[in-house]
């Protein structure tokens, strides 16, 4: 079993239409290894393409040998000799209780159309020169986990629902008309299906649509679901604009017959729902065209903001995805993550005593970039909280420390440099004030090392870091050339005031940088801290033992606990900003601008100074009172002196509530890892 997964990230970009084929680049952006340089380029020919038809059309689906070999080409295009290497080495380095997650990026869509879950690596398993056989599939290494990776910056769909349990809604569809002589779908074995692998799981339910109509569906996801289980058929449309094709599901009418469900429908009602993943048991349910990105439904369900979707890519047996299924369902239920349940669920199509030809790989799994870590489905009667139910906590906690670390370092960068530049800018170029503003640019530097380390680790919204990190090395490289300007002898006058130009255009582009930013990554954390339902992710039922049941309760006391610390968190970052604002207006009208805001700020600082520790909250009241008697008296010269002390003080109590934070975020990871090294 897997305890943690590593990622190996793999970008497939650069598609170009060559006479030789399709030419596109491949990198390695980072693994357990490092990260390619350089990318390699590869070829799809057009013969290979030929095949590429023939495996969707099941030419050769009886031929084991004519499946790997394709597999292999497949596998050369996904891993060429140097990503081939980092590959091998990533696995070389894993622990005993470690897998490699495969995260696949098309920046190219022409790519998302390549079947990348056929891909076949030799990893020298029977010995040097000997083919891995069967095991060089990819997706059937247990310790490898291939997924498809969308990036996005929005947001993961917000959790709708309340109460103790979970909810898989299951929709299962056959109209009439559709069915073939003596092949109707399996629908009735799917149903008690997955009512067999949840027995026993507690904090679950299932729920079936039934009529299978949309108006019925539209009712039961009213109250949201976490789990959306399709199965049926799928459809390919036409789409006489773009020249491709636009997938649907099918359900039926009140009438019995059938009534395609269109991909922008299906997208449109299933996002914001609560959705953790959807599984797509129909025929063409992950195809996409390779022209328009919202033309396939998997993806399409991940863009809209469901973390993860499985879906198949080609047609599919009904028996094939009746099996997958249910050992879908049974693996997650019994306390293996979303991966392995994965790879256990397309051996069992393989184990079917007919043959199944390709189906094993037919399925996809689609994640999106944001740290989403499919955890376990629930925890059966008796057990307390074990090893992945624990992780799953432990998850939340990094997530929530690392984009706590990405907001300290811009926090850092604002009160400690940012704030004095500001202040001595206008004594720039002379000597001294050079060597300080040197000085704070080094420190700017390791602040900038801080959020990039942040993004590496892959926990938080890579496109928002990205843009972080754009923004802070764009300032920075400003704030140096202004820098180098001032530090040359004997400037005339053009010159300094060249010098003064690049600082202010640093400085401004600080300035937005450190206002905008640290309130978003306030947003994710307040969002995460919200969902944090640790009741609800270590499943711990009433039959625990007391050791469980112990070590469940202290971690739900330290949540309760990070919750109210991020709530007054977000009032700081309000007030935070709200200052910033302020301070931001000219000199001629930063009084009128004190005024304006003093009310919503008193209130604001009221709030806030209430869980503050006692020497920050006298501090700061103390300025409060001070200005709120000096905007009463309409006394300008008094205002303006308080209200920069009133900053500084709220700099100094805002740090000791970052502090906190961290310190306590520190604390359940410790309490978590405790009960991990208990559990295993």
């Amino acid at each position: 079993m897997i305890d943690e997964y590593r990622n190996l990230d793999l970008r497939l970009f650069g598609c170009e239409k060559q006479p030789e084929g399709l030419r596109f680049c491949v990198q390695v952006d980072d693994c357990p290894v490092g990260q390619q340089e350089l990318p390699d380029r590869v070829s799809l020919s057009p013969a290979l393409s030929g095949r590429l038809v023939e495996l969707e059309k099941r030419s050769f689906d009886a031929d084991d040998g004519w499946l790997r070999a394709v597999g292999a080409e497949i596998g050369a295009l996904l891993f060429p000799d140097t990503a081939r290497a980092f590959l091998l080495n990533s696995l070389s380095k894993l622990e005993a209780s470690q897998g490699l997650r495969i995260r696949i990026r098309c920046d190219d869509i022409e790519l998302d159309r390549i079947p990348w879950e056929f891909a076949c690596v030799d990893r020298g398993l029977n010995g040097p020169g000997n083919s891995d056989g069967r095991r060089a599939f990819l997706v059937l290494e247990p310790r490898i986990s291939l997924v498809r990776n969308e990036v996005f910056g929005e947001i993961l769909t917000p959790v709708q629902r309340s109460g103790p349990k979970k909810r898989l809604l299951a929709v299962l569809c056959e109209p009439g008309g559709l069915q073939k002589q003596n092949e109707a779908l399996k629908l009735d074995v799917e149903l008690a299906n997955l009512a067999k692998a949840l027995e026993g799981v507690e904090h679950i339910g299932v729920d079936a649509c039934t009529p299978a109509t949309k108006r019925r569906l539209q009712e039961l996801l009213l109250t949201g679901a976490d789990v959306f289980h399709f199965a049926g058929h799928g459809v390919l449309q036409i789409d006489g604009a773009s020249g491709g094709f636009r997938a649907a599901l099918v359900l039926q009418r009140d009438d019995g017959g059938a009534d395609r469900w269109a991909v922008d429908e299906i997208a449109m009602m299933l996002a914001s729902k609560g959705i953790q993943l959807a599984v797509l048991g129909a025929c063409h349910s992950a195809a996409t065209d390779g022209r328009n990105s919202w033309a396939g439904i998997a993806p399409s369900l991940v863009r809209c903001g469901i973390p993860a979707v499985i879906g198949m890519q080609y047609n599919i047996y009904d028996g094939s995805a009746v099996e997958f299924s249910r050992m879908l369902y049974l693996a997650w239920s019994q306390g293996v993550t979303l991966d392995e349940a994965m790879t256990e669920a397309r051996k069992a199509i393989l184990n079917q005593p007919r043959r199944t030809g390709r189906d094993f790989a037919t399925p996809v799994l689609y994640l999106r970039q944001e740290k989403f870590r499919p955890v376990p489905l629930g925890t059966r009667a008796g057990q307390g909280p074990g090893p992945r139910s624990v992780a799953a906590v432990l998850a939340v906690i990094d997530e929530l420390r690392d984009y706590k670390d990405a907001h300290e370092a811009l926090h850092s960068a604002r009160a400690l440099d940012f704030k004095h530049m500001e202040l001595s800018k206008d004594e720039f170029p002379e000597r001294s004030t050079v060597d300080r503003f040197v000085k704070h640019a080094q420190h700017l530097r390791r602040l900038l090392d801080d959020v990039k380390r942040v993004r590496k680790r892959g926990r938080c919204d890579d496109s928002m870091l990205q843009a972080i990190v754009e923004e802070f090395a764009g300032s920075l490289d400003v704030l140096n050339e202004a820098l180098d300007l001032g530090a040359r002898d004997g400037l005339d006058a053009a010159a300094k005031q060249q010098a003064r130009d690049r600082l202010e255009d640093a400085l401004a582009g600080f300035d937005t940088l450190l206002t905008v930013h640290p309130a978003k990554l306030d947003a994710c954390m307040t969002l995460l801290a919200k969902r944090f339902d640790v009741d609800k992710l270590l499943g711990t039922p009433n039959g625990a033992d007391a050791g469980g049941a112990q070590a469940a309760a202290e971690m739900l006391f330290l949540a309760g606990k990070l919750q109210s610390r991020a709530a007054i968190h977000h009032l700081c970052q309000d007030l935070d900003t709200r200052l910033a604002m302020i301070r931001k207006t000219g000199t001629s009208r930063r009084f009128a601008e004190i005024r304006r805001h003093w009310s919503p700020m008193n209130a604001s600082l009221l709030k806030v100074m209430v869980d503050w520790e006692p020497d920050a909250r006298i501090a700061l009241q103390s300025s409060s009172e001070r200005l709120g008697s000096g905007v009463a008296a309409n006394d300008e010269p008094v205002v303006r002196q308080v209200f920069e002390s009133l900053c500084d003080d709220f700099d100094f109590g805002f740090f000791a509530v970052d502090t906190d934070f961290k310190a306590l975020c520190g604390e359940m990871n410790a309490r978590a890892m405790l009960s991990l090294g208990a559990a295993g």
